[in-house]
């Protein structure tokens, strides 16, 4: 929760969702998992229905204990594991459409942009155990579907495959008249090493920096 949107999303959890179910609901407790800024953690040290975990070594230990996922991130960028960490674990999902872009095929996300909402669709969860499995199935079996890893490793290697193949017979012909810039991220400090001053960078198929 150091990361800006991740704190966010905990503060509008705790400002918006929590006080509401709490209302509703004296025996729920609201779990964060993972590490916390200090002002955050102190200033509802006093809610003892409200934890915060620090670093842990198991996250499956947590998430099995769990009944309900949120995810209301309103900014950042890229895929966040926390999806998939909440679907193997066979968890319904509460986020927004920042958290499932590039889960579209997880058809059975609750998706919510109106944090208002969210404590009348908990509360609904809460009172049907067979609701909250029926999601919770629902999303570890899409996940494996279409995110195990063995699933992203076989389509990866078919696409390296048709790649190969398709320019077999010019290879010996690039390899020789071509050569290839290395990656920008090789110029980062750690690569000491690597003196190549050549790269590239590439928006909408042309090239910004050469």
């Amino acid at each position: 929760m150091f990361y800006d949107p991740n704190q966010k999303a905990a503060l509008k959890i705790l400002e918006n969702v929590y006080p509401k179910i709490n209302r509703l609901k004296k025996d729920i407790k609201f779990t964060f998992v993972g590490m916390v800024p200090d002002t955050l953690k102190v200033k509802y040290s006093n809610k003892k229905d409200v934890v915060f975990t620090g670093v842990v070594q198991d996250l499956n230990e947590f998430l099995s204990n769990a009944s309900i996922a949120l995810c209301p991130v309103f900014e950042g960028s890229g895929m966040k594991v926390k999806i998939l960490n909440y679907c193997a674990a066979g968890l319904p999902i509460i986020t927004t459409t920042i958290g499932v872009s590039g889960y579209e095929k997880l058809t059975s996300l609750i998706i919510e942009d109106d944090i208002e909402k969210y404590y009348k669709i908990i509360n609904r969860l809460l009172d049907s155990s067979v609701e909250i499995k029926k999601i919770g199935i629902n999303n570890k079996n899409l996940a494996k579907k279409y995110f195990d890893v063995d699933v992203v490793a076989k389509k990866l290697i078919n696409n390296y495959i048709k790649i190969i193949n398709s320019w077999s017979h010019k290879r010996k012909l690039l390899m020789d008249k071509i050569d290839v810039p290395l990656p920008i991220w090789l110029e980062e400090n750690r690569i000491a090493k690597i003196k190549n001053n050549r790269h590239y960078i590439i928006k909408n198929e042309s090239i910004k920096i050469k």
